[in-house]
């Protein structure tokens, strides 16, 4: 049995949000390349109905000018108001994300508990088991783990053995291999 107590940070929960996000991020860097695209066009075309009312230059170079302004000026703003936004705390200080933890590892799989929950994931149910260079990582979805920060533990030459130890348990539980859903043949009525 390993147990560990623990309090997590705020940058814990930061570090967390982008190593679960980071499979995502190429398809959302995508997603702001055509979001950009779309505001220029949109922006040409506002600006091409105001010209056509006569209330815009007919230019084509001052039309550009004037929309790529406009557009850095709507980014800049945006931007401030994130960033504004992002430095506000998103945890609570006594909240149950900043709460001291419980965590503990046997046989049977892992637990964490603190005084505001109290949870339990057999071994079966880890999906893949994780390390970066600051945590270990005990996957139990896509985006959700538990995350366990590398600082819990008293001494670092203690990590690879508590490593191997957990490989070591999620293997004998089948390594998460998840057992084959049974088929169902009776046909679906409408």
């Amino acid at each position: 049995m390993s147990k560990l107590t623990f309090s997590r940070t705020e940058k814990d929960f930061l570090n967390f949000s982008r190593i679960a996000a980071g499979p995502y991020r190429r398809r959302g860097i995508i997603y702001i390349i055509v979001a950009v695209g779309i505001g220029i066009a949109a922006a040409l075309a506002v600006i091409d109905m105001v010209r056509v009312a006569g209330y815009f230059p007919s230019d084509r170079f001052t039309q550009t000018v004037l929309t790529t302004l406009i557009y850095f000026l709507i980014f800049y703003l945006l931007l401030r108001f994130f960033n504004a936004f992002g430095k506000q705390s998103w945890l609570a200080a006594d909240g149950n994300f900043l709460s001291e933890k419980t965590f503990q590892m046997t046989a049977k799989g892992l637990s964490e508990e603190s005084d505001y929950q109290k949870s339990f994931t057999d071994w079966r149910g880890v999906i893949s088991i994780q390390e970066t260079p600051d945590y270990i990582l005990f996957y139990i979805d896509r985006m959700q783990a538990y995350l366990l920060p590398k600082s819990a533990f008293k001494k670092p030459e203690d990590i690879p053995g508590f490593l191997e130890k957990a490989h070591g348990y999620w293997q004998k539980a089948g390594g998460g291999l998840k057992p084959e859903k049974e088929k169902n043949d009776t046909a679906v009525v409408e």
